[in-house]
Formats: C-alpha cells, structure tokens, sequence
C-alpha cells in the first residue's frame, strides 16, 4: 500500500513539476514578448520624436515664412498710403492748374472784349 502511495505521490510530483516547467516556458515566452514589445515601442518613441522635430523645423519655416510676407505686406500698405498720398497731392495740383487755366481764360476773354470795345 505504501509503495502504491509513494508512487501516485512521485506522479504526482513529476506532474506539478511538469506544470511548473510548463508555467516557466509560458512565463519565459511572455518575458520575451514583453521584451519584443519594449523595443517595439522604444523604436516608435524614437520615430514620433523624430517626426515632432521635424514638425517642429517646419513649423518654425512656416512661422519665418509668415514673418517675412507680414513684413512685405506692411510694406507695401505703407507704400500704398504713399502713393495715394501722392495721388491726392498731384490730382490738388491738377485742380489748381486747372482753376489758373480757366482764370487765364476769363482773363483772357476780358482782354479780347476790351480790345475789341477800343
């Protein structure tokens, strides 16, 4: 009876010692995934980090970019109020000219009517 015993018991034994072996392989196979998994992840975290410099470069051409024609447009207003500035300054000038013409003119038509009242 007891060799009997003894025997399930080493059954027994060599089986939970093959479950064991079984739940280190299973564990070894999931350290290893893990394992794979970090690295996975570390060569995504080094690629989005590398995609956000570059978007940050871009970015930061953009802004310049911007910048630049902001500065150009502010130069071209200032140049525009110049030139309708200038505008208004020659069509002043027009108008006066045009007021001496029609002096002259009158001026002149008076002269005519004098000459020919003489």
């Amino acid at each position: 009876e007891r060799a009997r015993e003894r025997g399930e018991a080493e059954r027994a034994i060599a089986s939970q010692d093959d479950d064991f072996a079984a739940m280190q392989a299973q564990l070894k196979l999931t350290c290893q995934e893990i394992i794979s998994l970090r690295r996975a992840q570390g060569a995504k975290d080094v690629e989005i980090a590398g995609l956000q410099r570059d978007a940050f470069k871009q970015r930061e051409a953009h802004d310049g970019s911007v910048k630049a024609l902001t500065t150009e447009l502010e130069g071209q207003r200032a140049r525009g109020r110049d030139l309708t500035e200038e505008l208004r300054r020659s069509r002043a000038k027009v108008a006066a000219l045009e007021a001496q013409v029609r002096e002259a003119r009158s001026e002149s038509s008076g002269v005519r009517e004098s000459e020919r009242e003489w």
